[in-house]
């Protein structure tokens, strides 16, 4: 079972924790400085906001505290 659990009103980190594969996503994007990494140049930042690595990271600390092999974080295409 995969689970987005971000913008739930509980434990973030059991509430991923409790699928088997934990699951979270951003939108935009963020200089990385990362070789053949693409900016959107159309993303607004006042507009939307900067992703914040803080959010990405709940699926894979989950995925660690729970045992799990696998975790996901998608980007939509731009």
């Amino acid at each position: 079972m995969r689970n987005e659990a971000h913008g739930a009103p509980a434990n973030l980190l059991d509430l991923y924790a409790a699928s088997d594969v934990p699951e979270t996503e951003f939108f935009g994007s963020k200089p990385y400085g990362i070789p053949g990494y693409r900016v959107d140049p159309d993303y607004e930042v006042k507009r939307f906001g900067e992703p914040d690595a803080f959010v990405i990271k709940w699926a894979a600390s989950a995925a660690h505290v729970a045992g799990r092999r696998w975790c996901l974080v998608k980007q939509p295409p731009g």
